[in-house]
């Protein structure tokens, strides 16, 4: 017996060649479904519609990719400190049979849930998952632009409103950019913007704002970013060259594809979404 825990982070931090594909996740997940382990989907960052094609990031993988135990946590009081565990009967009777006790004083309190109901509402009542579908495109288009102009992006992945930004100082031998990436992020705190860095060089900026996030808030976030990499570019005399002869030849820059043939962008398919482009909704059980 063995268990896979699977972060929902929809690779917007991973290196291109470590993202998994739809493809590479269904392996474990068959193995588990066998009985020989238990898949855990972490979707405290990305769930609840961040993704916008989807309520949960896990569901990417497709309708028969079903977790054995999901944890969810932050956005589900929208600043009250909340979590949630969800699992099969079969798990949780497993954890009771095994004699180990838990206790949490504030678990399952009244309070806690009722914020915990009110947020379910407002993301349903305001479409905030429909929001992030819509924004989130918006938001990707324009900093492909950035990738177009600024010789410093290395690449643009993510999902909804979840992406990141990798910066390098080399698009063909993919040099980080770390203190270049930590540059921007002080300077947009300056101008009262926060982003923080992600993955293993820190040099991935990483956007995941408010649900509520605009349009017009991600015209003004990229915009201040096009401002503060112009400059940075000009002081380290970086030019953006051919980059459609450099990506070509760099392997490591191929996109993969999934079972359609769809390109993939971020080790997923990118912005192909069922029903028409409506976002899927999961349905709300009240118990």
């Amino acid at each position: 017996m063995f268990c896979v825990l699977l972060q929902m982070r929809v690779c917007e931090s991973n290196l291109r060649e470590s993202m998994p594909t739809l493809v590479d996740l269904h392996a474990p997940f068959q193995t588990c479904a066998k009985g020989r382990g238990i898949f855990i989907a972490d979707e405290v960052q990305v769930g609840f519609g961040r993704v916008g094609s989807h309520f949960w990031a896990f569901q990417l993988q497709g309708e028969d990719f079903v977790p054995d135990i999901v944890t969810m946590g932050k956005p589900i009081g929208n600043g009250h400190p909340m979590s949630c565990v969800v699992t099969t009967r079969e798990v949780a009777e497993a954890f009771v049979s095994s004699g180990m006790e838990y206790f949490n004083t504030f678990g399952g309190n009244p309070v806690s849930c009722a914020i915990g109901m009110a947020v379910l509402d407002v993301i349903e009542k305001e479409d905030l998952q429909g929001n992030a579908l819509r924004v989130g495109r918006h938001l990707t288009h324009l900093l492909q632009k950035q990738k177009e102009k600024h010789p410093l992006v290395g690449d643009i992945r993510g999902r909804g409103l979840f992406s990141g930004v990798e910066l390098v100082k080399d698009r063909l031998k993919l040099t980080p950019a770390t203190a270049e990436a930590q540059e921007v992020i002080y300077r947009l705190k300056e101008q009262y913007i926060l982003l923080s860095a992600d993955g293993p060089h820190r040099n991935v900026l990483k956007f995941k704002p408010p649900m509520c996030f605009s349009t017009e808030d991600a015209d003004m976030v990229v915009e201040k970013i096009d401002q503060i990499l112009t400059e940075l570019e000009e002081a380290l005399g970086m030019k953006l060259h051919n980059t459609s002869n450099v990506e070509n030849e760099s392997i490591k820059r191929e996109l993969p594809t999934d079972e359609h043939g769809h390109q993939c962008h971020g080790g997923f398919a990118h912005d192909r979404v069922s029903t028409q482009g409506v976002p899927q909704r999961t349905k709300r059980l009240r118990t």
